[in-house]
């Protein structure tokens, strides 16, 4: 168990920093290892409350499927470059969320 908890706290570097939309955006990238349970160890690790950590899991998880859905429907063309410009997409948005925090943190 020492091992599982060890491996969430590395993974736990970004959800740390937004909370609820930190994991609900860490289940929702569809790798293995990003999923339902490692998300709920993480809201346990980072003392998150439980609805919260429950509907920021569930929220993700759903975000996971829909994203796997449209992607095997896409073919294996289009499901490529989508996943480049989802990963370019999910990129920025991180960028962009660490700048507002920072800039509201200053203030």
């Amino acid at each position: 168990m020492d091992l599982l908890f060890e491996r969430a706290r590395c993974k736990a570097s970004p959800v740390k920093e937004f909370q609820w939309l930190g994991l609900m955006l860490f289940v929702a990238v569809p790798f293995p290892g990003t999923g339902a349970w490692t998300g709920a160890i993480i809201a346990s690790v980072l003392g998150m409350l439980f609805w919260s950590g429950l509907s920021g899991n569930l929220v993700g998880v759903v975000l996971a499927g829909l994203l796997v859905n449209l992607l095997m429907n896409l073919g294996l063309k289009y499901a490529i470059g989508t996943g480049v410009l989802l990963f370019i997409v999910s990129t920025v948005m991180w960028g962009g969320l660490r700048g507002v925090k920072k800039s509201l943190n200053t203030k």
